[in-house]
Protein backbone atom coordinates (compact mmCIF):
# COMPACT_ATOMS: atom_id res chain seq x y z
CA UNK A 1 0.00 0.00 0.00
CA UNK A 2 2.79 2.42 0.96
CA UNK A 3 4.76 1.57 -2.21
CA UNK A 4 1.67 2.15 -4.37
CA UNK A 5 1.33 5.65 -2.88
CA UNK A 6 5.01 6.44 -3.52
CA UNK A 7 4.73 5.25 -7.13
CA UNK A 8 1.55 7.29 -7.65
CA UNK A 9 3.06 10.48 -6.22
CA UNK A 10 6.29 9.95 -8.18
CA UNK A 11 4.34 9.37 -11.40
CA UNK A 12 2.28 12.53 -10.96
CA UNK A 13 5.43 14.57 -10.23
CA UNK A 14 7.27 13.11 -13.24
CA UNK A 15 4.32 13.81 -15.53
CA UNK A 16 4.09 17.38 -14.27
CA UNK A 17 7.82 18.01 -14.75
CA UNK A 18 7.79 16.49 -18.23
CA UNK A 19 4.84 18.64 -19.24
CA UNK A 20 6.41 21.79 -17.83
CA UNK A 21 9.79 21.23 -19.47
CA UNK A 22 8.18 20.54 -22.86
CA UNK A 23 6.68 24.03 -23.07
CA UNK A 24 8.44 27.18 -24.26
CA UNK A 25 9.49 30.22 -22.19
CA UNK A 26 6.88 32.13 -20.19
CA UNK A 27 5.34 35.14 -21.90
CA UNK A 28 6.45 38.64 -20.82
CA UNK A 29 3.22 39.21 -18.91
CA UNK A 30 4.38 36.53 -16.45
CA UNK A 31 7.38 38.68 -15.54
CA UNK A 32 8.70 38.47 -11.97
CA UNK A 33 6.84 40.69 -9.56
CA UNK A 34 3.65 40.74 -11.64
CA UNK A 35 0.32 40.70 -9.82
CA UNK A 36 -3.12 39.54 -10.87
CA UNK A 37 -6.68 39.57 -9.66
CA UNK A 38 -8.79 36.50 -10.49
CA UNK A 39 -12.54 35.95 -10.40
CA UNK A 40 -13.77 32.40 -10.76
CA UNK A 41 -16.35 29.70 -10.29
CA UNK A 42 -15.90 26.14 -9.06
CA UNK A 43 -18.15 23.10 -9.06
CA UNK A 44 -17.82 20.95 -5.94
CA UNK A 45 -18.21 17.22 -5.51
CA UNK A 46 -19.62 15.27 -2.59
CA UNK A 47 -16.31 14.27 -1.00
CA UNK A 48 -15.94 10.59 -0.31
CA UNK A 49 -12.47 10.99 1.21
CA UNK A 50 -13.23 14.10 3.27
CA UNK A 51 -16.75 13.76 4.68
CA UNK A 52 -16.51 16.84 6.94
CA UNK A 53 -16.47 19.31 4.05
CA UNK A 54 -19.59 21.47 3.72
CA UNK A 55 -20.33 20.85 0.03
CA UNK A 56 -22.83 18.72 -1.81
CA UNK A 57 -22.58 17.30 -5.31
CA UNK A 58 -22.74 20.13 -7.85
CA UNK A 59 -22.57 23.03 -5.38
CA UNK A 60 -20.99 26.16 -6.87
CA UNK A 61 -18.45 28.45 -5.22
CA UNK A 62 -17.37 31.86 -6.41
CA UNK A 63 -13.75 32.92 -5.95
CA UNK A 64 -11.90 36.19 -5.75
CA UNK A 65 -8.11 35.86 -5.49
CA UNK A 66 -4.91 37.89 -5.55
CA UNK A 67 -1.85 36.37 -7.26
CA UNK A 68 1.77 37.40 -6.85
CA UNK A 69 4.04 36.01 -9.59
CA UNK A 70 7.78 35.58 -9.10
CA UNK A 71 9.81 33.56 -11.61
CA UNK A 72 8.24 30.16 -12.31
CA UNK A 73 5.98 30.21 -9.26
CA UNK A 74 3.24 32.29 -7.75
CA UNK A 75 1.23 32.66 -4.59
CA UNK A 76 -2.53 32.72 -4.83
CA UNK A 77 -4.50 34.03 -1.85
CA UNK A 78 -8.23 33.82 -2.24
CA UNK A 79 -11.66 33.66 -0.71
CA UNK A 80 -14.33 31.27 -1.95
CA UNK A 81 -18.01 31.89 -1.28
CA UNK A 82 -20.75 29.28 -1.59
CA UNK A 83 -24.16 30.97 -1.23
CA UNK A 84 -26.05 27.69 -0.85
CA UNK A 85 -24.83 24.23 0.07
CA UNK A 86 -26.77 21.03 -0.55
CA UNK A 87 -24.59 18.93 1.74
CA UNK A 88 -26.29 16.04 3.50
CA UNK A 89 -23.45 15.48 5.97
CA UNK A 90 -25.10 17.69 8.61
CA UNK A 91 -28.55 17.71 10.17
CA UNK A 92 -28.80 21.51 10.04
CA UNK A 93 -29.27 23.38 6.77
CA UNK A 94 -26.09 25.14 5.64
CA UNK A 95 -26.84 28.77 4.76
CA UNK A 96 -23.49 29.67 3.17
CA UNK A 97 -19.79 28.79 3.23
CA UNK A 98 -16.78 31.14 3.12
CA UNK A 99 -13.42 29.53 2.40
CA UNK A 100 -10.13 31.43 2.78
CA UNK A 101 -7.34 29.64 0.91
CA UNK A 102 -3.70 29.95 -0.03
CA UNK A 103 -1.78 28.13 -2.77
CA UNK A 104 1.79 27.93 -3.98
CA UNK A 105 1.70 27.12 -7.69
CA UNK A 106 4.50 26.31 -10.14
CA UNK A 107 3.94 27.45 -13.69
CA UNK A 108 5.21 27.04 -17.18
CA UNK A 109 4.04 28.65 -20.38
CA UNK A 110 0.39 27.61 -20.04
CA UNK A 111 0.40 24.82 -17.45
CA UNK A 112 0.46 25.23 -13.70
CA UNK A 113 0.13 23.06 -10.63
CA UNK A 114 0.72 23.12 -6.94
CA UNK A 115 -0.51 22.71 -3.42
CA UNK A 116 -2.80 24.75 -1.24
CA UNK A 117 -4.41 24.86 2.16
CA UNK A 118 -7.93 25.97 2.95
CA UNK A 119 -10.44 26.12 5.77
CA UNK A 120 -14.16 26.86 5.54
CA UNK A 121 -16.47 28.88 7.75
CA UNK A 122 -19.87 27.19 7.62
CA UNK A 123 -22.76 29.52 8.35
CA UNK A 124 -25.83 27.84 9.80
CA UNK A 125 -27.76 27.81 13.08
CA UNK A 126 -24.57 26.79 14.90
CA UNK A 127 -21.81 28.22 12.69
CA UNK A 128 -18.31 26.76 12.86
CA UNK A 129 -14.91 26.45 11.15
CA UNK A 130 -14.00 23.18 9.46
CA UNK A 131 -10.61 21.51 9.84
CA UNK A 132 -7.83 22.51 7.46
CA UNK A 133 -7.91 20.71 4.12
CA UNK A 134 -5.07 20.26 1.60
CA UNK A 135 -5.72 20.84 -2.07
CA UNK A 136 -3.80 19.85 -5.19
CA UNK A 137 -4.51 22.16 -8.10
CA UNK A 138 -3.55 21.58 -11.75
CA UNK A 139 -4.63 23.59 -14.75
CA UNK A 140 -3.88 25.71 -17.77
CA UNK A 141 -3.88 29.45 -18.54
CA UNK A 142 -5.22 30.52 -21.91
CA UNK A 143 -4.25 34.10 -22.84
CA UNK A 144 -7.18 36.17 -24.09
CA UNK A 145 -5.15 39.38 -24.41
CA UNK A 146 -1.96 40.85 -22.98
CA UNK A 147 -3.68 41.43 -19.62
CA UNK A 148 -6.43 38.76 -19.40
CA UNK A 149 -6.17 34.98 -19.01
CA UNK A 150 -8.81 32.29 -18.87
CA UNK A 151 -7.81 29.59 -16.38
CA UNK A 152 -9.23 26.06 -16.32
CA UNK A 153 -8.36 23.95 -13.30
CA UNK A 154 -8.87 20.58 -11.63
CA UNK A 155 -8.77 20.34 -7.83
CA UNK A 156 -8.25 17.36 -5.56
CA UNK A 157 -8.85 17.77 -1.83
CA UNK A 158 -7.64 15.57 1.01
CA UNK A 159 -7.61 15.93 4.78
CA UNK A 160 -4.46 13.99 5.67
CA UNK A 161 -1.25 13.22 3.77
CA UNK A 162 -1.82 9.51 4.36
CA UNK A 163 -5.00 9.77 2.28
CA UNK A 164 -3.37 11.17 -0.86
CA UNK A 165 -2.68 7.71 -2.28
CA UNK A 166 -6.36 6.77 -1.99
CA UNK A 167 -7.13 8.83 -5.09
CA UNK A 168 -10.77 8.83 -6.13
CA UNK A 169 -11.78 10.50 -9.38
CA UNK A 170 -15.20 11.25 -7.86
CA UNK A 171 -13.46 13.80 -5.63
CA UNK A 172 -11.94 15.81 -8.51
CA UNK A 173 -13.54 19.22 -8.95
CA UNK A 174 -13.44 21.59 -11.90
CA UNK A 175 -13.13 25.33 -11.94
CA UNK A 176 -12.73 28.27 -14.27
CA UNK A 177 -11.54 31.81 -13.65
CA UNK A 178 -10.69 35.00 -15.45
CA UNK A 179 -7.56 36.81 -14.30
CA UNK A 180 -6.40 40.34 -14.94
CA UNK A 181 -2.63 40.74 -14.77
CA UNK A 182 -1.08 44.13 -13.97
Amino acid sequence: MFMRRIVLIGGVCALGLATMSASAQAPKKNRPGASAIALGIRQHSDYLGAPNLPYGEGDLSYLVAYEYHEGNAYWQIGLGYTPHSTTTSTVEKVESVMTPQIHLLLKDRIFYGGLGLMRSYVRREESHWTDFVWQLQFGAHFPLSEAFDLQLAAYYLFEEWGDIGDFNTDNVELGMSLSYRY
